[in-house]
């Protein structure tokens, strides 16, 4: 089961969201996805009698994260919003328009018969979404541990679903924590640290370590994680840039 990203651009204006990231221990430069779009044509001219160039145009689209499992009759996307075009077109989407999809492509996915911790940091979620919905479709009883941060209760995405997963993956532990909690939150107040890693991978032994969310976030995670002793090979990150740090 893969939870990748996927190019997007657009038949009808079309979606984006975060930027992957082919999985390392350490932050550097994404690495890119092929793509695969119709552009326009804004120059052509002779550089010599022989040597003809053309100029075309960036093609709009960005990469994204797959919400749903793989055994899901269909794909799913989510985006936080913003002011950028790209956003303002997503988020106008509607049932019946058409958007080009490429892809899957990566290498961001469940390995099924090592326990597993999976944090994600806000529209981090997805792709930790998919791999859980895949683990309930399947049956799978190794044991997981999901952590999910956000700003704050508002701001968690898919909380029904990932509620209902927790009763649905067998071997599934759910801890919420949010950096600012409201009168009505009684679950944890706080990033994501060492002592709630460590909480997270209790009964979880040699576990793999996944996190997905912005740049800080997952920088953070892999810092604590390292200092828990897990190894490198052991860990497995998905970066979505330009969206801030839960």
């Amino acid at each position: 089961m893969k939870a990748e990203a996927l190019g997007c651009s657009p038949a009808t204006p079309a979606p984006g969201s975060g930027e992957r990231m082919a999985p390392r221990p350490a932050m550097g430069p994404p690495v890119p996805d092929p793509i695969d779009a119709v552009v326009e044509v804004l120059a052509a001219g002779a550089q010599t009698p022989t040597v003809q160039s053309i100029r075309v145009s960036r093609p709009d689209a960005r990469p994204f994260s797959i919400a749903s499992g793989p055994e899901r009759p269909y794909l799913e996307f989510a985006a936080r919003r913003s002011d950028s075009e790209f956003k303002r077109a997503f988020f106008g989407l509607a049932p019946r328009d058409l958007v080009r999809i490429i892809g899957p492509r990566g290498r961001f996915f469940l390995e099924e018969d090592m326990p597993g911790v999976l944090v994600a940091g806000g529209i981090g979620i997805t792709p930790l979404r998919s791999m859980l919905q895949h683990a309930a479709d399947v049956g799978l009883v190794t044991p997981l541990t999901l952590v999910y941060a956000n700003h704050d209760p508002s701001e968690i995405a898919f909380r029904a679903d990932v509620d209902a997963l927790a009763h649905a993956v067998p071997g599934l532990r759910v801890l919420y924590t949010v950096s600012e909690a409201d009168p009505n939150w009684h679950g944890r107040v706080g990033r994501v640290d060492t002592a709630l890693l460590a909480e997270a991978a209790e009964g979880r032994p040699d576990a793999m370590f996944y996190t997905s969310g912005p740049p800080g976030f997952v920088e953070r995670v892999l810092g604590a994680a390292v200092s828990l002793g897990v190894p490198t090979e052991r860990l497995r990150l998905e970066v979505f840039r330009n969206y801030e740090e839960p």
